[in-house]
């Protein structure tokens, strides 16, 4: 029963490794020049600098979420460390990383809670022996209005 199983996956992953290496191909092969052209218009009107404000409505939400996750994870394990930042690419999110040695969900609804603020999560091994959980907040920040003269 297991090798009937193993040889069935073998056979989906050869066969997704051809579509892949296709699909590949014929991004290569095809230009797109209409998009490169949208691209070009963008660049040349996108302003040089633009200025994050807090989202009023969003940005309370969000750090309380991350304010009781914080606690939530504190209470368990004191030898944990927290970082919160906007996101680099664009900076409209909002990151809070935990690396800690053991992260355990054991108040399952308050930690439910504290995720439904939360756009992503990702829980990723270090290789210190530590785990590392990212929370993603979207939306956290806003680009500020135009000034009016």
């Amino acid at each position: 029963m297991s090798s009937e199983f193993e040889n069935k996956a073998q056979k989906l992953k050869r066969l997704n490794r051809i579509i892949l290496k296709e699909e590949a191909e014929l991004l290569d092969e095809k230009s797109y020049p209409e998009i490169d052209a949208l691209l070009t218009v963008y660049k040349h009107l996108m302003p040089e600098t633009v200025y994050l404000i807090k989202n009023k409505e969003r940005y309370p939400i969000i750090m309380d979420a991350i304010n009781d996750l914080i606690e939530y994870t504190q209470s368990y394990n004191d030898d944990t460390k927290i970082s919160i930042k906007p996101d680099e690419l664009i900076g409209t999110s909002l990151f809070c990383e935990i690396e800690t040695v053991v992260f355990s969900v054991n108040n399952m609804s308050r930690f439910l809670n504290i995720l439904k603020e939360a756009d992503t999560i990702e829980v990723c091994p270090l290789t210190n022996g530590n785990v590392s959980v990212c929370i993603s907040f979207k939306d956290a920040f806003v680009p500020a209005p135009p000034r009016t003269q």
